[in-house]
């Protein structure tokens, strides 16, 4: 717990905290009350997992709601085993408790980061850029909390791989997120930045554990039934992505029916590998440019960790990049909380670029997916259908990489640094 803040009172230090641990236990409270306490996507991974145990099929076929299928690895049954062995409403209960507690953990270790990694010293305004920032997600993380599904704890589980390699421990990072992207293969993305980084013991830990918890079905099903778990799994995760054109939140869907569909109206998946490979490319260029800057600048005696904001920088980035960039349902917009926290400590920071709160205020807006409580159904439904979640996560996305290129740079780090001298 070193990592949560200090100095001041007891509340005042972790009052963000216990300001919304209490939201979420009133939530647990009043959903249980007024019977809306459903979770369905927890209910997808608990009867998932009760199925395996039984010997039954858990691919292939919905859990819950028609739209209930388990797109996950199969090691990631061994996780739910647990609760599918207890009642489904304790069950539900401790799962919601453990990702609430993991929530608080995750919000607070992403302001230190970027306390730590960009504004050295000024970690004074903290709570209140966490509020800021939790106003402006709130929604995404009611969705979470709601469904009960797993992206705080993927979030949680790669913001901890990020606090192992500020302290040198690479292969404990990796092997951190080698078990995101078993969870979820879309965390694959983050592999080449590694290799990229020239991180060879965590890229090497990230795929050792990929391979191990591929062979893992085997030792526990048997050969011939954990290859076709592995086949399944990998057959649901193409059905998933078969078509992202057709989900509007994504970058190729918003470049196709904004710009390119009336010239190339056939377009098709190998449309969105070319955006993919492209986005790639400018991504690899990003970190290129930050290496080269970091070897040419001088070593900082005054930081202790082994990473870099720039490397910082690239790790949320990228986490962010990734409902964009897959198939994905609303609530996974909670990835860029790293990135609006960088965006809001930006802005209070820097109280004078007016203009710069005025743009993201609108940004945030169309992200945060406020949906009929602040624009009527028939104008949020217009907006879900033309993918405004996710062109807000773009503009966001966006305006942190002009911050970080061009207004958020190695001054900020030193004027910090002799504040915390002094």
């Amino acid at each position: 717990m070193k990592d949560l803040p200090a100095g001041g009172s007891l509340f005042v230090k972790y009052s963000f905290s216990i300001i919304l641990g209490l939201a979420l236990l009133f939530l647990l409270i009043i959903q249980n009350i007024n019977g809306n306490f459903r979770m369905h996507d927890f209910e997808v991974y608990y009867t998932a997992a009760k199925s395996f145990l039984n010997g039954n099929p858990v691919y292939g076929k919905a859990f819950g709601l028609s739209s209930g299928f388990f797109k996950y690895a199969p090691i990631t049954l061994i996780l739910f085993i647990p609760f599918a062995l207890l009642p489904f409403m304790i069950a539900k209960v401790i799962y919601f408790l453990l990702v609430a507690f993991l929530t608080l953990l995750t919000y607070q270790y992403c302001s230190n980061i970027i306390a730590r990694q960009f504004y050295p010293g000024r970690e004074k305004q903290a709570g209140a850029i966490l509020f800021i920032v939790l106003a402006i997600t709130g929604a995404h993380l009611f969705r979470e909390m709601d469904l009960g599904n797993i992206n705080m704890l993927l979030l949680f589980l790669f913001v901890l791989a990020l606090l192992r390699f500020e302290h040198g421990k690479d292969i404990q990072a990796g092997l951190l997120m080698g078990a995101g992207a078993l969870i979820k293969p879309h965390f694959l993305l983050l592999l080449p930045l590694l290799v990229l980084r020239k991180k060879i013991k965590a890229s090497v830990a990230f795929v050792a554990l990929l391979v191990v918890g591929f062979c893992m079905p085997v030792l526990f099903a048997g050969v011939n039934k954990g290859m076709a778990l592995n086949a399944s799994w990998i057959e649901a995760v193409k059905e998933h992505n078969q078509s992202l054109l057709g989900y509007p939140d994504t970058v190729y869907s918003l470049i196709y029916h904004g710009f390119v569909r009336n010239i190339f109206p056939n377009a098709g998946q190998g449309f969105a590998l070319n955006i993919l490979v492209l986005i790639g490319i400018g991504f690899s260029f990003l970190v290129l440019r930050n290496m080269r800057r970091e070897q040419r600048r001088e070593k900082n005696d005054h930081n202790t960790f082994v990473i870099s904001p720039g490397f910082c920088f690239e790790y949320f980035f990228l986490i962010a990049c990734i409902p964009n960039l897959m198939a994905t349902d609303t609530e996974h917009f909670l990835l860029s909380i790293p990135v609006v926290l960088y965006i809001v400590r930006y802005l209070v920071e820097h109280k004078k670029h007016v203009w710069v709160a005025i743009f993201m205020l609108c940004t945030f807006l169309s992200y945060s997916d406020f949906g009929n409580d602040v624009f009527g159904k028939t104008l949020s439904d217009w907006l879900e259908l033309h993918g405004f979640t996710g062109l807000g996560n773009l503009l966001i996305l966006g305006s942190a990489l002009i911050l970080f290129l061009f207004f958020s740079g190695p001054e900020d780090q030193e004027e910090g640094l002799k504040r915390a001298k002094t």
